[in-house]
């Protein structure tokens, strides 16, 4: 017996003119995975598209990053009629500007085997409130009640022998223990 799996999306949204919350505030501390020797030399921390800088601040082994407003340039289709921009991370700069690399909030597994489940935070900037149920037969899930302005949602990753699963929620998953990663960036695999 085949049993057809189908998706239902729940959509609604409205416009709200209200602040759209800019000046959302991002700390990161305690931060795994950072040598001494590149926290030595960053200096900045950024979020920015096209040059356009949404978020910035100082280095000094933690940092506190309020994120403006995206202009509408720099907003996508992301759901029915709602237009937004994501940020799954913040790239660390040295004082001559180079990407040294880059942090992001999560919960990853030490080992990736047959079976294994990882969290992320990412950022999700959005022109209009707007509330989100989503599931497909591949395994995506969406749960969201987004705000006009800056949204955190988690993002919870299954994958268990050849089948994943993607959740994503405003709420932050019972199981996640989130926390600050640096990964270094390495261009030689641009080569």
């Amino acid at each position: 017996m085949v049993v057809a799996l189908c998706a239902t999306t729940i959509f609604t949204s409205c416009r709200n003119d209200d602040d759209d919350n800019a000046g959302f505030e991002i700390r990161a501390t305690n931060i795994a995975n950072l040598p001494a020797e590149i926290r030595a030399q960053i200096e900045t921390v950024k979020a920015e598209i096209d040059g356009y800088i949404i978020g910035e601040a100082p280095f000094g082994n933690s940092f506190r990053l309020q994120l403006r407003s995206v202009p509408q340039r720099f907003l996508e289709p992301i759901f029915g009629n709602v237009r937004g921009f994501e940020i799954d991370a913040f790239y660390a700069f040295d004082r001559n500007g180079n990407v040294l690399g880059y942090f992001f909030l999560g919960d990853i597994p030490e080992r990736y085997g047959e079976t294994w489940e990882a969290f992320q935070a990412i950022w999700l900037y959005v022109d209009r409130d707007a509330t989100i149920r989503d599931e497909d037969e591949d395994g995506l899930i969406m749960h969201l009640d987004l705000r006009r302005g800056w949204n955190t949602v988690y993002v919870h990753v299954t994958y268990d022998e050849g089948q994943g699963k993607d959740r994503f929620t405003s709420q932050r998953p019972a199981g996640a223990n989130l926390r600050w990663y640096f990964e270094s960036w390495d261009e030689s695999w641009w080569d």
